[in-house]
């Protein structure tokens, strides 16, 4: 029985099982996400849970094509959100954007299936995958990719300190040493933003151990370190890197059930559901870089070297990311990898155009369609301004 309160939830009342049956699962009057929201409230029959209600999710959002929360909920709410221009990054807008400002976006469609934890405080499975508020699409937030994107370069500068023998990675031709830790660590900073304290402590711990001393030996020494060469004297207060990040939409959502099985019979025993984006889907990528800290260069060459540092960080750091390592929970089983090949990949950078240059735009702009191609470019765009 409703009653006269605003609240969702409140309005939506149900004491027994046959009620939540009859109100929602059978109502089609009510729209499907309407539905959706309701169900968990099947936990709270008074004649126990409803599985009728998990099982009408999982029949609405099971399959990559064709089911009726594709239909009513995806592929609509894709449709708006191309329509606003909020799908991925509007890379035309980096004519209003200081000189060296660079975009790279790419559709990449997924090898592994995506997992990750919604934080909606009522849902129908205990795992349920993160959509977005409004538009309800799978998606991974912003910060999740800086947070990924930010380990993956951590790690394969702790890689690199670690084996200092080996040729360090590079788009030149020919081989180059790594620098010191402190450059590396002091672009991470200057790329990301500051370190929280368990990135802090992780990184001194592992350099310690490279170079003996203790771990606030360390911090001490890369705090004066970051004095020395950060235009803010190594002042965090506001500072929050040259990488912005942007959401990534999914285009399709599934189930996928784990069956743990007991060591002594070796049969399955309560089958585990978990949402997630399926292998097969694709998203956008999208990745803003602004060097406002060096804005004031006084030398063309020494910030055109910068910004090629800086995204050929980038690139070794998403192609690892992307193809090796996964971004997904429970990466360390495969989940979140993608494919090689890559969709409308395209970077953008935004440069002076040469004295005498009849070109008024100032940009230069090149596509690739794997992240091999991403890499060769940062080292050979600049031949192209």
């Amino acid at each position: 029985m409703q009653n006269s309160t605003h609240d969702f939830f409140a309005r939506h009342v149900f004491g027994t099982r046959e009620e939540l049956e009859t109100g929602v699962i059978r109502n089609r009057s009510i729209d499907l996400w309407s539905q959706i929201r309701l169900l968990p409230l099947a936990r709270a029959a008074e004649d126990g849970p409803n599985i009728d209600a998990r099982s009408f999710y999982i029949e609405m959002v099971h399959g990559t094509k064709g089911t009726r929360f594709q239909e009513s909920v995806i592929e609509p709410n894709r449709r708006l959100m191309d329509k606003l221009g909020i799908s991925g990054l509007p890379l035309s807008d980096l004519a209003g954007l200081p000189f060296g400002s660079a975009g790279i976006q790419m559709e990449f469609t997924l090898k592994k299936p995506y997992i990750s934890r919604d934080d909606a405080p009522f849902h129908i499975l205990d795992n349920p995958v993160r959509k977005e508020t409004v538009f309800k699409l799978p998606m991974i937030s912003s910060a999740s990719w800086k947070g990924n994107l930010r380990w993956m370069a951590g790690y394969l500068a702790i890689e690199k300190w670690l084996n200092p023998a080996a040729p360090f990675p590079s788009t030149d031709t020919e081989e180059s040493t790594p620098p010191g830790w402190e450059e590396d660590r002091a672009a991470l900073f200057l790329l990301f933003g500051p370190e929280n304290d368990a990135t802090s402590r992780y990184f001194n711990r592992e350099i310690s151990t490279l170079v003996g001393g203790t771990d606030d030996t360390v911090a001490g020494d890369f705090k004066r370190f970051l004095k020395r060469v950060t235009p803010s004297g190594g002042d965090n207060e506001g500072f929050r890197g040259r990488l912005h990040f942007f959401p990534t939409f999914f285009d399709a959502i599934d189930i996928e059930i784990i069956n743990p099985h007991n060591r002594q019979t070796g049969a399955g025993e309560l089958p585990v559901y978990i949402e997630a984006v399926p292998a097969g889907a694709t998203g956008i990528f999208s990745l803003l870089y602004v060097p406002t800290d060096r804005m004031n260069e006084p030398c063309p060459t020494v910030f055109r070297e910068l910004i090629k540092k800086d995204l050929s960080m980038i690139a070794r750091a998403l192609r690892s990311l992307m193809l090796e390592f996964g971004f997904s929970a429970k990466k360390s089983s495969g989940y979140g990898v993608v494919h090689e090949k890559l969709k409308n990949g395209f970077l953008r950078v935004k440069w002076p155009r040469p004295r005498g240059s009849q070109n008024g735009s100032g940009m230069v702009e090149k596509p690739f369609s794997n992240f091999g191609d991403l890499e060769r470019l940062v080292g050979t765009i600049w031949g192209q301004s």
